[in-house]
Protein backbone atom coordinates (compact mmCIF):
# COMPACT_ATOMS: atom_id res chain seq x y z
CA UNK A 1 0.00 0.00 0.00
CA UNK A 2 1.12 3.36 -0.89
CA UNK A 3 0.95 6.05 1.74
CA UNK A 4 -0.21 9.79 0.62
CA UNK A 5 -0.05 13.00 2.64
CA UNK A 6 -2.35 15.74 2.83
CA UNK A 7 -2.50 18.66 4.41
CA UNK A 8 -4.15 22.00 4.20
CA UNK A 9 -3.04 25.57 3.20
CA UNK A 10 -5.93 28.25 3.53
CA UNK A 11 -8.58 30.24 5.64
CA UNK A 12 -8.51 32.76 7.56
CA UNK A 13 -8.05 31.17 11.17
CA UNK A 14 -7.53 27.54 12.06
CA UNK A 15 -11.46 27.41 12.77
CA UNK A 16 -12.31 27.64 8.79
CA UNK A 17 -9.97 24.52 8.31
CA UNK A 18 -11.78 22.44 10.69
CA UNK A 19 -14.70 21.63 8.17
CA UNK A 20 -12.39 20.47 4.99
CA UNK A 21 -10.64 18.54 7.91
CA UNK A 22 -13.68 16.80 8.82
CA UNK A 23 -14.74 15.93 5.49
CA UNK A 24 -10.67 14.45 4.48
CA UNK A 25 -10.47 12.51 7.58
CA UNK A 26 -14.31 10.83 7.54
CA UNK A 27 -13.59 9.67 3.34
CA UNK A 28 -10.09 8.25 4.71
CA UNK A 29 -11.95 6.42 7.74
CA UNK A 30 -14.70 5.06 5.03
CA UNK A 31 -11.77 3.74 3.18
CA UNK A 32 -9.71 2.58 5.46
CA UNK A 33 -11.46 2.11 8.55
CA UNK A 34 -10.04 2.18 12.23
CA UNK A 35 -7.77 5.50 13.40
CA UNK A 36 -5.20 6.91 10.97
CA UNK A 37 -3.36 9.96 11.32
CA UNK A 38 -0.23 11.66 9.95
CA UNK A 39 3.56 11.54 10.88
CA UNK A 40 4.12 15.30 10.41
CA UNK A 41 7.46 16.75 9.35
CA UNK A 42 8.37 12.83 8.19
CA UNK A 43 6.75 13.11 5.18
CA UNK A 44 7.58 15.02 1.62
CA UNK A 45 4.89 17.36 -0.01
CA UNK A 46 4.57 16.43 -3.44
CA UNK A 47 0.92 17.78 -4.45
CA UNK A 48 -0.22 21.73 -2.29
CA UNK A 49 -3.80 21.88 -2.67
CA UNK A 50 -5.16 25.56 -2.77
CA UNK A 51 -8.29 25.48 -0.55
CA UNK A 52 -9.06 29.06 -0.37
CA UNK A 53 -9.96 31.53 -3.11
CA UNK A 54 -7.51 34.12 -2.17
CA UNK A 55 -4.52 31.73 -1.82
CA UNK A 56 -4.14 31.52 -5.62
CA UNK A 57 -3.66 35.26 -5.91
CA UNK A 58 -0.17 34.54 -3.23
CA UNK A 59 0.88 31.72 -4.98
CA UNK A 60 1.45 30.54 -8.16
CA UNK A 61 2.91 27.02 -10.28
CA UNK A 62 6.75 29.04 -10.34
CA UNK A 63 6.59 29.29 -6.85
CA UNK A 64 6.40 25.80 -5.92
CA UNK A 65 8.15 22.86 -6.91
CA UNK A 66 5.66 20.20 -6.70
CA UNK A 67 2.09 21.01 -8.43
CA UNK A 68 -0.68 23.15 -7.18
CA UNK A 69 -4.07 22.62 -7.45
CA UNK A 70 -6.48 25.56 -7.61
CA UNK A 71 -9.40 24.34 -6.11
CA UNK A 72 -11.32 27.57 -7.57
CA UNK A 73 -10.08 27.05 -10.69
CA UNK A 74 -11.22 23.26 -10.62
CA UNK A 75 -14.57 24.03 -9.34
CA UNK A 76 -15.09 26.54 -12.19
CA UNK A 77 -14.42 24.31 -14.73
CA UNK A 78 -15.91 21.40 -13.73
CA UNK A 79 -18.88 23.76 -13.83
CA UNK A 80 -18.38 24.39 -17.03
CA UNK A 81 -18.40 20.80 -18.10
CA UNK A 82 -21.65 20.28 -16.05
CA UNK A 83 -23.29 23.37 -17.70
CA UNK A 84 -22.31 22.42 -20.96
CA UNK A 85 -23.22 18.75 -20.81
CA UNK A 86 -26.81 19.33 -19.63
CA UNK A 87 -27.47 22.06 -23.30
Amino acid sequence: MVKKTLDLIGGMSWESSIPYYRIINEYVKSQLGGLHSANKGKEVVNRIILGCTEIPLLISAQDAEVPLFDTSRLHAIAAAKFALNQS
